[in-house]
């Protein structure tokens, strides 16, 4: 997995536009201390999506001195630890069989390799909403409540990055209130709170602004 993300990702890493205006973006938050509170827009209509692209582009970027290759091995190293998180997935809830079954699958996937190497703020999103579901299922399986933590972290991540996770969440929610894992209560408003920590920033930039965003949504 890691070999077919990393191979020669300094020659043949994308940048195009978009990656373009997220590395000068992120440069002005290193260089300048010039914070955003908000993402990229998006192709529909007049919404942007949340910041924390960009925040998890500040490390690598650093990094790497603001060469754009750092993101780019950023995006790299998230596809390999999807590959074990799917391995999990599989070995947990069915068997070691199935698991390395479907993490050899993923770790081989031309499409998903392709999208591990350069940087783009929708190619993180396997990373992330598989361990929304892996905190899910440990949810419903072990009843460990500590895990609505990662579950809540990781929703507001995908709610960031592209804005068709809003069906991902909704459906995630849905389960939690038909099956009602059987946890103390504390543990669903830490799930909450870390949902909304994440995407404070949006939330600040909508309270200065009139709520723009949300009325761009509506249109």
């Amino acid at each position: 997995a890691s070999f077919f993300r990393f191979y020669r990702l300094n020659e043949f890493a994308i940048f195009l536009g978009d990656e373009g205006r997220d590395a000068l973006i992120v440069k002005r938050i290193i260089v300048d201390h010039k914070f955003t509170l908000l993402g990229p827009m998006t192709s529909v209509g007049n919404m942007y999506l949340g910041p924390i692209y960009y925040y998890l582009m500040i490390i690598p970027l650093w990094l790497a001195r603001l060469n754009p290759i750092g993101p780019a091995a950023m995006v790299a190293l998230f596809g390999v630890i999807t590959v074990f998180l799917v391995y999990k997935l599989g070995r947990d809830f069915f068997n070691s069989s199935v698991g390395l079954i479907a993490a050899s699958l993923y770790a081989l996937s031309q499409a998903i390799i392709t999208h591990t190497r350069f940087s783009w703020n929708p190619n993180p999103m396997p990373l992330f909403s598989t361990l929304a579901i892996y905190s899910l299922f440990k949810l419903m399986k072990d009843n460990e409540g500590w895990w609505f933590i990662p579950l809540g972290l990781s929703l507001a991540t995908c709610f960031q990055l592209h804005y068709m996770s809003v069906v991902f969440i909704f459906s995630i929610v849905v389960m939690l209130l038909l099956f009602k894992p059987k946890i103390d209560k504390k543990w669903w408003f830490f799930g909450i709170g870390s949902f909304l920590f994440v995407c404070l920033p949006i939330f600040i930039f909508e309270l200065r602004h009139n709520f723009i965003v949300f009325q761009g949504l509506l249109r």
